[in-house]
């Protein structure tokens, strides 16, 4: 049974959007549904924040909303949309919010307001590239499902600033993000930061970017060995418990879970060394930082430019 807090906010949403449509005249882009985790969320969202500078076109985000509390600029505004609204809405939950977006296409299809409406999915390459029919589209309203990938992403050089700000994590994760840092900096002048991720990677993919613990032990050790002249500690991010006598020849640091922290301590390392995931890669372009990514346990990475 539908609870009447629920009715209350479906009509709420659906009043509210009506209004920013038909009378404030906005122009909205909304994603429907949850792509992924952390590192993908985040790399759409970025996207989109660029596309809306492009285009005036404000994005509403909800399927963010489990991530909203890890950033400053969510934490009391659950309603994930940009430009940020000033406005806070605190009764409704975002779990409902976000329903409510999803549900969208079948109210809008009932309504027969659908013309406009313009639904939009993207699942693959193939699909072609996204923001061909994004840009050119001039429906009030956009519904968005899938993702923005690699091969057609936006430059996002004239807001990094501005998004680099937006992400800002929440300040109580500060200290974990910084404390292996500092402790590395003690004994060492150059920090390598290194994803092992393990859970998901076994299956996904057939299992193409899975490496044993061995397998990075081992690529981590030669890069090592590559550099005697050069005093390098070792971030080691890890999805899974790891068998911390496979790199006793490394100074390093091991921490495993702690899925924001360990993004960004990622991204105040000096070089960084992965997997193919967005995970490490918003890292990389949060930070700034050159990052290698891994496809064969036989690769040597090299930062000679460092």
């Amino acid at each position: 049974m539908v609870s009447m807090r629920k009715i209350i906010a479906y009509f709420y949403f659906s009043i509210s959007l009506l209004i920013d449509i038909f009378i404030i005249r906005k122009k909205i882009l909304i994603v429907i549904d949850q792509y992924g985790r952390l590192g993908n969320r985040l790399y759409l969202f970025a996207q989109l924040i660029e596309y809306s500078k492009r285009t005036k076109r404000e994005i509403w985000m909800p399927g963010f909303y489990d991530y909203a509390d890890f950033f400053e600029s969510f934490k009391d505004n659950r309603l994930t949309k940009f430009p940020i609204p000033i406005k806070r809405c605190k009764f409704f939950l975002t779990k409902e919010y976000f329903s409510f977006c999803q549900k969208l296409p079948a109210m809008i299809n009932y309504s027969r307001i659908n013309k406009w409406f313009l639904f939009v999915s993207f699942y693959s390459d193939n699909d072609g590239n996204p923001f061909e029919k994004l840009m050119k589209c001039s429906k009030p309203c956009i519904l968005f499902s899938g993702f923005i990938f690699n091969n057609f992403s936006l430059s996002t050089k004239k807001s990094k600033k501005e998004i680099d700000e937006i992400f800002i994590p929440n300040n109580k994760f500060f200290h974990d993000i910084k404390e292996p840092i500092q402790k590395l900096l003690k004994n060492s002048n150059i920090i390598v930061g290194v994803l092992i991720r393990q859970t998901d990677y076994r299956e996904w993919n057939q299992g193409r970017h899975f490496y044993s613990s061995k397998q990075y032990a081992k690529i981590l050790l030669k890069f090592n060995k590559k550099y005697p002249q050069k005093n390098i500690s070792y971030f080691i991010a890890s999805d899974e418990s790891q068998d911390e006598i496979l790199f006793k020849d490394l100074n390093c640091i091991i921490r495993v879970g702690y899925p924001l922290e360990n993004m960004y301590t990622l991204s105040k390392c000096d070089y960084l060394i992965g997997p193919p995931s967005s995970y490490i890669g918003w890292s990389s372009f949060y930070g700034n930082i050159p990052l290698f990514s891994i496809t064969s346990e036989n690769d040597l990475p090299c930062f000679d430019e460092i």
